[in-house]
């Protein structure tokens, strides 16, 4: 899935041939419900994305996350069977 660019529009980038892709071109702190659609479209199609140089706070990282669902925390020193 690559997305043709104008100026101001974010890239979807396919990075190899059966997985991941960049994504271009976005600010996770404080996107709004259209970036958040491009990168969860990207994320479907490539199943892994990358966002590059993003700087984020702890609670801006959390307000990013919880744009995708809830946090889920793991438990540290649990070992599963």
């Amino acid at each position: 899935m690559n997305i043709v660019r104008s100026a101001s529009t974010p890239l979807v980038r396919k990075l190899t041939g059966t997985l991941g892709g960049e994504v271009i071109g976005v600010r996770m702190a404080g996107a709004n419900s259209e970036t958040v659609e491009l990168i969860r479209s990207a994320a479907l199609a490539h199943k892994v994305v990358a966002i590059r140089d993003q700087f984020l706070a702890p609670e801006d990282l959390m307000d990013f996350g919880r744009k995708f669902g809830g946090p889920f925390i793991q438990p540290q020193g649990v070992a599963s069977n």
